[in-house]
């Protein structure tokens, strides 16, 4: 199960609104921000859901991802001290079908290294980030074309970049090109 925030329960304390505890320092991060960026001493507490350690290019990523004709695929890489692990399908759908969001056009200009504050993880993980005319940060997500609600697979065939927006638009239909 994955928590996302809902408009209706924003005003709610974080113990109502995710449920367990947390240090007091985050707690009122969480009940007292939106989503603008804040600095700590190393990290950076995009939202709060991720912790971001770092960002990295496209390429340096991208490039080391195992796929078919990829020569230079790795398993994990060591970026900022951490191993993170290069066999996500996420990466593997970018890599083949590239870092633009289908249905609005947002490109990918970047990768955040980072990890989910709320799963108590000290696993950290890429997300792919574009930036709109304003300079908002949008995450490129990955939809299923036909949702697994439907009856979709997980095959990479039926993986398509969609940017979070567009992605929480469409929800579980099923769209026609």
């Amino acid at each position: 199960m994955y928590w996302r925030r809902s408009s209706a329960v924003e005003h709610l304390p974080f113990k109502q609104r995710v449920g367990g505890s947390r240090p007091p320092a985050f707690t009122k991060y969480f009940n007292n921000t939106n989503t603008k960026e804040i600095m700590s001493k190393k990290k950076i507490v995009v939202s709060p859901v991720y912790e971001r350690l770092g960002i990295v290019k496209i390429d340096e990523v991208l490039d080391y991802v195992p796929r078919a004709g990829n020569k230079k695929g790795l398993k994990k890489k060591k970026y900022f001290d951490k191993m993170v692990k290069l066999t996500s399908y996420r990466y593997k759908v970018f890599a083949l079908s590239g870092i633009k969001c289908i249905k609005c056009g947002l490109t990918g200009t970047f990768f955040a290294l980072e990890r989910s504050v709320s799963q108590h993880t000290n696993k950290f993980h890429f997300n792919l980030y574009g930036k709109d005319k304003k300079g908002k940060e949008y995450m490129i997500t990955i939809d299923h074309i036909v949702p697994k609600a439907k009856g979709g697979s997980e095959a990479l065939s039926n993986k398509q970049p969609m940017c979070f927006k567009c992605n929480n638009k469409k929800g579980d239909s099923l769209e026609s090109k």
